[in-house]
């Protein structure tokens, strides 16, 4: 059986034993690892990242039962093999290239026009801020919105600035800062049912000048914000 059959075959199985009737999985090309579902009373179907298609049959048992008890309200810890499968360095570095080519708005290079990332993340690793992982990507976003100057992404172990800050004016502690938050994000881990996830008051305070930044970025962006929007007023 190919991926996507022993996937069905699997998850139809565990889906029985739960009362289910008609049992259905597909993989799809979802940008993130997400797996959704629709269902009736008896009937579910399932759309499973494809990141998952080289997953032996173990894992796909983990997935299914994790779902089926997610879906039952009988919310269980995470299984152990599956969070080790999908945390394993191998997994980012498998996924990663398709991860940037479904993410057009990631230029997947710390180079900017002004700014170089990995500037930045030599700075915070010679402060002792964050741990050195080679495996980590530090990118530019094309197309941010100013409300959001930056993203990240734990499993494919990627955080991205928005390209408006890639500018002569921007001060380093400021780029400096958001990739210290949203690393000590990535290098926290994955952790499958948190729906927010923050950076504890008592970690972000450990970047020195993390009030300065903030304050820069909120005055920075709002101008953006006001740029846009006179833009638009000409144009009407």
């Amino acid at each position: 059986m190919n991926p996507e059959q022993r996937l069905d075959t699997i998850v139809r199985e565990v889906g029985e034993k739960y009362g289910f009737e008609s049992i259905g999985a597909e993989f799809e090309g979802f940008r993130n690892m997400v797996v959704k579902w629709r269902r009736t009373n008896r009937w579910i179907r399932f759309k499973v990242s494809d990141y998952l298609a080289d997953a032996p049959d173990e894992i796909f048992q983990s997935l299914a039962r994790v779902l089926f008890q997610q879906i039952s309200r009988e919310r269980d810890k995470y299984p152990e093999d599956l969070l080790a499968w999908l945390t394993d360095p191998s997994f980012c570095l498998r996924n990663r290239e398709t991860y940037l080519t479904r993410s057009p708005e990631l230029t997947g290079d710390s180079k900017g026009c002004y700014k170089d990332l990995q500037d930045s993340y030599a700075r915070l690793k010679e402060q002792g801020l964050v741990k050195d992982d080679p495996d980590i990507l530090i990118c530019w976003n094309q197309t941010a919105r100013p409300e959001t100057p930056s993203y990240y992404s734990v499993l494919m172990k990627t955080v991205a600035l928005t390209d408006l800050l890639d500018d002569p004016s921007v001060p380093d502690y400021v780029l400096d800062w958001l990739v210290y938050h949203d690393l000590c994000i990535v290098q926290s881990g994955y952790k499958p049912y948190a729906v927010k996830r923050t950076v504890p008051i008592k970690v972000a305070r450990r970047y020195p000048k993390m009030t300065e930044a903030q304050e820069f970025l909120d005055w920075f962006l709002k101008d953006v914000i006001d740029s846009c929007e006179c833009e638009e007023d000409e144009e009407d």
